[in-house]
């Protein structure tokens, strides 16, 4: 994300979506942005990870959230 705190203008970019299986093993993922937002500003870089509950094929929310986290990565 591109932040201008002068103008108040931002420019937003999301990478794909990583679903992982919670089990006992460890998992590896590299997180690649699918690119950087346009415009001029501060950059914020966001790391958010979520539980679903998988049922019948379909992944639902955990009702709660409680151990959802969103992080700042990075500010540059």
């Amino acid at each position: 994300m591109n932040l201008d705190f002068g103008t108040a203008e931002y420019a937003i970019t999301y990478s794909d979506v990583v679903n992982l299986p919670t089990n006992s093993g460890i998992a590896t993922q590299t997180l690649t942005p699918s690119g950087v937002p346009a415009g001029s500003g501060i950059q914020f870089y966001f790391l958010l990870i979520e539980f679903f509950q998988e049922v019948n094929a379909v992944q639902y929310p955990l009702n709660n959230g409680a151990f959802n986290v969103l992080n700042i990565v990075a500010v540059q």
